[in-house]
């Protein structure tokens, strides 16, 4: 079996004989061989995998950050991925969940702060997106920068009442492109406008509902334009706002963040800002790689990018 194991991982070296060499690979072929990382990893008690826990597999944001994590790792491990039962974000039980099984490495994907309150960190480990000030490794997403972007494409347009809807959990990426945003804002002469109750979860019905409970207050408010937390409340936002008889952007602009596939196809196109969860995927598997061989925690920033389409325009003049 020694000698199997040499060939197939390309580890002879000179010290298998080239008849037997050549009767393995026959073997191996004709059988459709397929080592095995979990049976190599109880042998050898090197962990195979690494745990990727994510509060959502239903925002494309979370697919697209999977796809760059998997493009750097390759088949040097396999991947465990830790998703919360219901629709809700992921508490400590389930990092502990993911801490327990025989990892190199693991990655927490904009874990709420109550969970990283109870982190104790047992392998090199990457949190993405989130703040702190922990001694761990982290790709920080620079949202101030990404409300700063979008904040400013509203000004320029002339718009200065805003209607803002969030979503929870009240996140620091979250809050921090609200507050940013709504600095831009406020430094115009304007004013940020919240709606009265943040939709609870992400899903275009969500925003439809949010948009129908806060237009009553927004309209008097005079907000022309509206920035939602997450491109897929944006989407019913739009939806409803059409089926209330509003043009956009004509009447009402509407913007968000996340800048998921399906933005540039909804009609009209969706202003969005890109917050490059791909790129966040792939320094998070880099950071994570170099963390495991050399025992080192860095911090990396992943700057976002305004993606101007067509449902944001000019302020209409009148009311």
């Amino acid at each position: 079996m020694s000698a199997v194991s040499l060939v197939v991982r390309n580890r002879d070296g000179g010290r298998i004989n080239g008849d037997l060499k050549a009767r393995i690979q026959k073997a191996v072929s004709d059988l459709d061989y397929r080592p095995n990382s979990f049976a190599r990893s109880l042998v050898s008690q090197l962990p195979s995998s690494i745990s990727v826990v994510v509060p959502s597999i239903r925002n494309p944001f979370f697919g697209e950050m999977l796809e760059g994590i998997l493009q750097v790792i390759g088949t040097r491990f396999t991947i465990q991925l830790h998703v919360p039962s219901e629709d809700m974000d992921y508490g400590i039980d389930i990092v502990r969940a993911a801490q327990e099984d025989n990892i190199a490495g693991l990655i927490l994907a904009t874990p709420p702060q109550t969970t990283l309150d109870s982190f104790r960190q047992t392998c090199p480990t990457v949190i993405l997106d989130a703040y702190t000030a922990m001694d761990v490794s982290r790709i920080e997403l620079n949202v101030v920068l990404a409300g700063h972007q979008l904040g400013r494409h509203l000004v320029e347009l002339g718009h200065r009442s805003v209607g803002y809807l969030d979503f929870l959990p009240d996140k620091a990426t979250f809050s921090c492109r609200r507050e940013a945003l709504g600095a831009v804002v406020r430094q115009a002469g304007g004013a940020l406008h919240n709606a009265p109750a943040p939709a609870e979860y992400l899903d275009i019905e969500q925003g439809e509902a949010a948009f129908s409970r806060s237009w009553p207050l927004w309209e008097a408010a005079g907000v022309t334009a509206i920035v939602a937390a997450d491109d897929i409340l944006a989407y019913g936002i739009m939806k409803r706002a059409q089926e209330m008889g509003m043009t956009i952007p004509d009447r009402l602009s509407v913007a968000s963040f996340n800048d998921i596939p399906f933005s540039a196809l909804v009609s009209p196109a969706l202003t969005t800002v890109d917050l490059r969860a791909h790129e966040l995927g792939l320094q998070a598997a880099r950071v994570l790689l170099d963390a495991i061989a050399r025992e080192v925690s860095s911090v990396c920033t992943v700057d976002p990018e305004l993606r101007v389409r067509r449902s944001t325009g000019s302020r209409r003049a009148g009311p």
